[in-house]
């Protein structure tokens, strides 16, 4: 069961930042300098779980949260 409540709480620090190299050092904690591959994973689950519209890519920057 543990391990579900890491992911979420992975999936939750994901939100709270917009460019992927400060998501990437946020939640993993280590150097961004390869980042996107990852970045990009969890913000595929998020659209699966969440649908789609509510995570909107900024090409070249990040990820937008959209209200």
């Amino acid at each position: 069961m543990a391990k579900v409540i890491d992911m979420l709480k992975c999936y939750i620090e994901a939100l709270m930042f917009f460019p992927k190299e400060q998501i990437y050092e946020a939640v993993w904690k280590a150097d961004p300098e390869h980042c996107g591959a990852a970045v990009a994973n969890v913000v595929y689950s998020l659209r699966r779980k969440i649908g789609d519209g509510y995570i909107e890519t900024v090409v070249g920057s990040g990820y937008r949260f959209v209200v």
